[in-house]
């Protein structure tokens, strides 16, 4: 193998990755998942070679840089579940074998002591057959659980965010494996040193996919339990089917005991329309016999009496209503600046000399006194009547 297990490793995260986003249905994602579930296998095999982890170890024993290979249970199990299966009996073996992944999973973290603080999951609360009969723990525990994710998830944003900020919020594999510039700065002294970032990201991102395996062992608890009530699927090549067959393939040979048989014959090769004394034997329409009588019927269709033809243009249309009075004009920012009557009568009578300008005077005066007899004869708010008692 040219590449180090750890590049091998990271390789095979990122197809786990991307898969994840992809539908299970394509053929291309399939063909990812298979790529990546037998790279993850190779790898198992290569950690249990060297020997990477022992029952009397402890999780401080644990370098840095082989703590990342935990994962691999979790991404094995993820990947059995995204197998596209063909029936019942193989959904239902890949699913047991996602649940052994996820179950040995948890059980190497609980013998490191990984979720035995602060969101711990014990394995018996992952499974759904104790709160399967009681709705109301079983709501509980997922709002509990939900609860816990939700401030797991917080905290590896957090540690995320300084030690890879350029990756996605659902990649969190990406931080596991810094680039060799900041791993030759960081040193693996320092890598190792129980309070060094990229080892506290590691165990809160076992803790939270701790949560993760628990939820996904209840999910196909309940499939199985689904699988296993489903009424058995038919034999693929059955004899009933061999029987119709054979009775298919004996009437395209010999049809004449059929009751409804048609000779073959006719203009469309289905049997004659009429029969000697020209008696229909089966419904027909009788078309046109060209294509001039059709393009005259279809024609003939066209503009029948109850059509209504255009008298008149638009513009000829518009002329008549403006004629009419029914367009109205103006308005605007000019005739907003536009003067009033009463503006225009006072800059006529401001042209001092010009009878133009003593006739606006003489209708301005008129005006100013009939509005004073006006005043005088009308009693202020007498034409107020609304809202009298």
């Amino acid at each position: 193998m040219s590449q180090t297990l750890s590049q091998f490793f990271q390789q095979a995260l990122q197809g786990v990755y991307q898969s994840s986003n992809l539908s299970t249905a394509d053929d291309k994602t399939q063909s990812l998942v298979k790529k990546s579930l037998s790279s993850l296998n190779t790898i198992v095999s290569h950690v249990e070679s060297l020997s990477l982890f022992s029952e009397n170890e402890e999780l401080r024993d644990l370098s840095t840089g082989n703590l990342r290979f935990l994962l691999l249970d979790y991404a094995r199990g993820e990947m059995e579940g995204r197998v596209r299966t063909g029936d019942m009996t193989e959904r239902t073996a890949r699913l047991n074998t996602s649940k052994e992944r996820y179950e040995k999973f948890l059980s190497v973290l609980k013998a490191y002591k990984v979720t035995s603080g602060e969101g711990a999951v014990p394995l018996a609360e992952s499974s759904s057959a104790r709160l399967r009969q009681d709705p109301a723990k079983r709501r509980e525990a997922k709002i509990a659980q939900f609860k816990r994710e939700k401030e797991m998830r917080l905290k590896l944003d957090n540690l995320k965010s300084a030690l890879a900020p350029d990756a996605s919020l659902e990649d969190f594999y990406s931080p596991l494996f810094p680039s060799r510039k900041a791993s030759d700065e960081a040193g693996e002294d320092e890598e190792d040193d129980e309070e060094s970032p990229l080892r506290s990201y590691m165990i809160a991102l076992l803790q939270f996919l701790a949560t993760q395996a628990a939820s996904q062992i209840g999910s196909i608890d309940m499939e199985l339990d689904l699988l296993s009530r489903a009424p058995p699927e038919p034999p693929r090549d059955s004899q009933a089917d061999a029987r119709a067959r054979e009775r298919e393939e004996a009437s395209r040979g010999d049809a004449s005991w059929r009751l409804d048989n048609v000779q073959p014959g006719g203009p469309d090769g289905r049997g004659s329309l009429m029969d000697s004394s020209g008696r229909p034997l089966r419904p027909f329409v009788i078309l046109p016999s060209t294509q001039a009588a059709e393009r005259q019927r279809l024609q003939a269709e066209v503009f029948r009496a109850g059509h209504r033809l255009p008298t008149m243009t638009i513009d000829q249309y518009l002329e008549e209503e403006a004629a009419r009075g029914n367009i109205i004009s103006g308005g605007g920012a000019a005739s907003y600046e536009a003067p009033t009557s009463k503006e225009t009568l006072q800059l006529a009578t401001e042209q001092d000399g010009t009878l133009a300008a003593e006739e606006a005077q003489e209708k301005q005066r008129q005006e100013s006194e009939e509005w004073a007899r006006f005043t005088e004869e009308v009693r202020k708010g007498s034409g107020n009547t609304m809202n009298r008692g």
